[in-house]
């Protein structure tokens, strides 16, 4: 861990004094877990950037038969599971 300084104003210090004693969490653990949960929430979200990355990937692609596609899809899976020696129900 790396040491800092914070300057609080006396009611952020009271405050956190006041959930230290009722938690019996340290001050400094406290204000790990609010830094923790800042730099999660600045975080962009993984499943919403996949998704806007990969909206109208598809938009030039044809298919005609989309179970056909499926089929294809699901019988390539089969086949490499065939020649990796994996078990299609249990994965091993």
């Amino acid at each position: 861990m790396v040491r800092t300084h914070v300057y609080l104003t006396e009611s952020q210090k009271a405050q956190l004094q006041e959930m230290s004693t009722t938690s019996g969490v340290p001050i400094s653990k406290l204000i790990r877990e609010a830094v923790d949960r800042l730099l999660q929430s600045a975080q962009p979200d993984v499943f919403e950037y996949a998704l806007e990355r990969a909206f109208g990937l598809w938009k030039d692609h044809e298919i005609e038969d989309s179970s056909e596609y499926v089929r294809q899809l699901r019988k390539g899976w089969e086949e490499r599971q065939e020649r990796l020696g994996i078990d299609g129900e249990t994965g091993h």
